[in-house]
């Protein structure tokens, strides 16, 4: 009866569907606008290296290089995206599981099921003490 665990994975993948189709309609939008701003960022970087109105050091752009490779990095493929957003949503259930092997006193390795056997261990105290 795994009636929460094939609710909760069925949640996740439809956000995950979501997640992906809007993300790859909306990247499509932003990455023109993005390119016309690195190339004006890189542009105007030039100009003041020609003037020397502020002195830029070899760090400073090394980091802006750096920081334009990264917005690309992320913007231009869900499958980059998804990495980080994966291993920030799958944190508190990896804590979950953690968390209810201590109490269980036994190894969870998924949230989703030991919720299950959670409940199906509540379902059954309840019945033994049935009173009606």
């Amino acid at each position: 009866m795994a009636v929460i665990e094939v609710l909760l994975v069925a949640i996740d993948d439809t956000v995950g569907a979501i997640g992906d189709t809007v993300y790859t309609s909306v990247a499509a939008q932003v990455v023109p606008v993005l390119q016309v701003a690195a190339t004006v960022a890189v542009a105007l970087t030039g100009i003041n290296l020609v003037m020397q109105t502020i002195p830029m050091t070899l760090a400073n752009g090394f980091s802006l290089m750096f920081r334009i490779a990264l917005i690309f990095l992320f913007v231009e493929s869900y499958g980059n995206f998804d990495a980080v957003y994966g291993a920030i949503a799958d944190t508190p259930s990896e804590i979950g599981a953690i968390v209810l092997s201590e109490v269980k006193g036994a190894t969870v390795t998924n949230l989703y099921e030991g919720i299950d056997e959670l409940y199906d261990k509540a379902i059954h105290v309840g019945q033994l003490f049935d009173l009606s």
